[in-house]
C-alpha cells in the first residue's frame, strides 16, 4: 500500500521557485523558450521529490541542466544558484533512503557547476559525496561484520543451528523445555560472540517470545536491558570517526532499544519506552541510509509507544512512513504487517472507518499469500476483530476463516496463536457475546503456556458468570 501525500501548491512556491519566476521575467522569454523548460523541470522535479518520486525528480533535474544559458549569457549564475541547492537536496533524499550510487551520481552533477554557484554559506557537493562514499563504507563494514566472524565461524554455524531448534520447539509448545535449555543456550552464545552480532539477537528474540508468553513482561525487559548496557558503549563522535567497533555496537543497540521500547510500552513504561524508542531511530538514522529496513522497524516501535500513549496521528503517520519504507526495501510480509496492525488500531482510534477498512483489506490481501508467521497470524486477528466491532459480519468471517486456516499451519506458533484466539474471545465479550468468547479462549489454552493458562481460566470463569 503506497501512501501518497499529496500538498498545496503553496508549498511548492520555495525560495527557489520565485527565482525561477524572477530568471524568467529576466529572460522575457515565452513559453516554448530554454528558460520556460527550465523552469518547468525545476517545478516538476520539486513536486516529485516532495511526493517521493525520486526517479523522476533526478530525470527532470538532469534535463533541466541541459537547459541552463551558456557560459558567457548573464543569466547563467541566476539559474546555477536556483538548480544547485535543489541537487544537493534530492542527493540527500536518496542517500537517507539507501539509493547511495542514484545519490552521487546527483552529487556528481553538482560539482560541475559548484564553483559557479555564487549561494553565500553553500553547502559543498564535493564534500558531501565524500561523506556518502564514506557512510557506505561503514554501511558495508557493518553489514559484513554483522553476520560474519572470521575465527568462529564454525562455532557460530553450529550454535546458529541449536538456536533454530529452540525456535521450532517454542513453536510447538514446550515452553519449560525453552526456559530451561535455551537460557543456557543463550549464555553460551553470548560468551562466544558477544551481543554484538545477529547470533545473539536471534536466540534473544527467541526469549523474548518464551518470556511474553509466560506473562514474564518483567524478566524480558530485564534480559533487554542487560544487553543495552553491554552495547551502549561509545559516543556520537565514536560514531562520527567511523570507529568500527562502536558502530557494530551501535547497529545492535538500535535493535535492542526497539525491543525495549515495546516491552516497556506493553507495561505502561511510557515515557522510558519513549525515550528508548526514539534513541533506537537516532542510531539507525546516523548509521546510514543504507539501513532502510532497520529505520522502518525503529519507526515502528516508535509509532507503537505513541499509540499506546494515546498519539494516535503522529504513530499513524510513522507507522504509514514505515509501511513504506518496507515497500522500498522490498522487505518480506511480516514487517509490513506489522505496520499495517498498528494503522488499523491507530484509524480505528481516530473514527476513520473508511481507512481503517482498507488497511484491513490489505492485511487479508497480503496474508494470503504470506507464511503462517507470528505477524500472518496478529494481523488477522485484528483485522477480524476490526470487522467484528463495525458490524461487517461478511469480512469478519472471510478474516477469521483466514485466520484459522494460518493457524493450522505447522509453522504457526503456539504462543502467537493463544495470543490471536484470546483477542478474539476479549472482542467477543466486550460484545457481550459471551460463549462464543468461552469457545475462543478455551481453544487458546491448548496454545498457552502454564503460567498464561490462569489468566485464561479467569476471563472464561468471568464470562460464565455473566452468562447467567
Amino acid at each position: 500500500m503506497q501512501i501518497r501525500r499529496f500538498y498545496p501548491l503553496s508549498q511548492f512556491l520555495t525560495a527557489n521557485m520565485l527565482a525561477v519566476i524572477m530568471l524568467l521575467s529576466l529572460a522575457g522569454c515565452g513559453g516554448d523558450s530554454k528558460s520556460a523548460q527550465f523552469e518547468k523541470l525545476i517545478k516538476s522535479s520539486n513536486k516529485a521529490r516532495s511526493i517521493g518520486h525520486e526517479d523522476l525528480a533526478a530525470n527532470d533535474l538532469k534535463e533541466a541542466l541541459e537547459f541552463l544559458p551558456a557560459t558567457n549569457d548573464p543569466d547563467r549564475v541566476t539559474a546555477v544558484n536556483i538548480i544547485y541547492p535543489e541537487i544537493l537536496a534530492l542527493a540527500a533524499d536518496l542517500r537517507k533512503s539507501g539509493r547511495l550510487s542514484l545519490s552521487n551520481t546527483m552529487y556528481d552533477r553538482a560539482i560541475e557547476i559548484e564553483r559557479e554557484c555564487t549561494i553565500a554559506g553553500k553547502e559543498s557537493a564535493i564534500s558531501l559525496k565524500q561523506e556518502t562514499e564514506k557512510m557506505f563504507d561503514m554501511e558495508e563494514n557493518i553489514l559484513t561484520e554483522a553476520t560474519t566472524s572470521n575465527d568462529l565461524r564454525k562455532k557460530e554455524n553450529e550454535l546458529a543451528a541449536i538456536t533454530i531448534k529452540y525456535e521450532e520447539i517454542l513453536a510447538r509448545g514446550d515452553y519449560a523445555r525453552v526456559h530451561g535449555e535455551g537460557m543456557k543456550h543463550f549464555e553460551r552464545i553470548r560468551s562466544v560472540s558477544g551481543e554484538a552480532g545477529q547470533l545473539h539477537n536471534g536466540m534473544r528474540k527467541v526469549m523474548l517470545n518464551l518470556l511474553k508468553a509466560e506473562d514474564k513482561i518483567s524478566e524480558a525487559i530485564a534480559l533487554v536491558k542487560r544487553d543495552v548496557k553491554a552495547l551502549d558503549t561509545f559516543t556520537d563522535e565514536d560514531l562520527k570517526k567511523g570507529n568500527e567497533d562502536s558502530i557494530q555496537n551501535a547497529y545492535f543497540l538500535r535493535t535492542a532499544l526497539a525491543e525495549l521500547a515495546l516491552l516497556q510500552a506493553e507495561v505502561g513504561d511510557l515515557q522510558e519506552a519513549e525515550v528508548n524508542a526514539r534513541r533506537s531511530l537516532s542510531l539507525t538514522v546516523m548509521l546510514g541510509g543504507k539501513l532502510v529496513q532497520e529505520k522502518a522497524m525503529s519507526q515502528f516501535a516508535l509509532a507503537e509507544v505513541l499509540r499506546v500513549k494515546g498519539q494516535n496521528a503522529p504513530a499513524l503517520s510513522l507507522a504509514k512512513d514505515s509501511y513504506d519504507l518496507l515497500e522500498r526495501a522490498r522487505s518480506g510480509s511480516s514487517n509490513k504487517l506489522c505496520c499495517l496492525t498498528l494503522s488499523v488500531q491507530a484509524e480505528a482510534a481516530l473514527g476513520n472507518k473508511k481507512n481503517a477498512e482498507k488497511a484491513c483489506d490489505l492485511i487479508i490481501e497480503i496474508a494470503k499469500e504470506a507464511r503462517a508467521t507470528d505477524a500472518t497470524v496478529a494481523s488477522l486477528a485484528c483485522a477480524s476483530v476490526y470487522f467484528q466491532n463495525s458490524g461487517n459480519e461478511k469480512k469478519f468471517l472471510q478474516a477469521k476463516d483466514l485466520l484459522m486456516a494460518k493457524m493450522q499451519s505447522p509453522k504457526a506458533s503456539f504462543y502467537a496463536n493463544s495470543a490471536a484466539l484470546e483477542q478474539l474471545g476479549d472482542s467477543s465479550k466486550k460484545l457481550s457475546k459471551f460463549s462464543e468468547a468461552v469457545s475462543y479462549y478455551q481453544g487458546a489454552l491448548k496454545y498457552s503456556s502454564a503460567e498464561h493458562k490462569e489468566k485464561i481460566n479467569q476471563k472464561i470463569a468471568d464470562c460464565k458468570k455473566n452468562k447467567r
